[in-house]
């Protein structure tokens, strides 16, 4: 069973996006992401085809020996799993902490 994907995991994914460094990596990484916007509703698609789809990128990421987001990834899956309680997930990538700054700041 898999928690459905939503917006802090979309942020998540984004970021670990920008790390990744070779083109095959990048390009799994973005095969995730699309296949959550995928869906006929505005509601983003999870389940196990994404887990599969974070699963290649997991895979892609090892195979161009980029350790650090392999780790990423895992906690992407961790996530969705529902290893990470959403407010640590939240909180270890700085999702939505970066907006409440600047908006303190305005």
């Amino acid at each position: 069973m898999t928690r459905p994907a939503d917006w802090s995991l979309e942020l998540q994914l984004e970021q670990v996006e920008q790390e990744a460094v070779h083109p095959d990596v990048k390009a799994s990484i973005m095969d995730a992401i699309r296949y959550m916007h995928s869906g006929r509703s505005q509601k983003r698609r999870g389940g196990r085809e994404l887990v599969r789809l974070l699963e290649i990128a997991r895979l892609r990421a090892s195979e161009e020996v980029e350790w650090h987001v392999v780790r990423l990834v895992q906690d992407s899956l961790d996530y969705l799993n529902g290893s990470f309680l959403k407010l640590d997930f939240e909180e270890r990538y700085h999702i939505h902490q970066e907006r409440y700054s600047s908006d303190l700041i305005t």
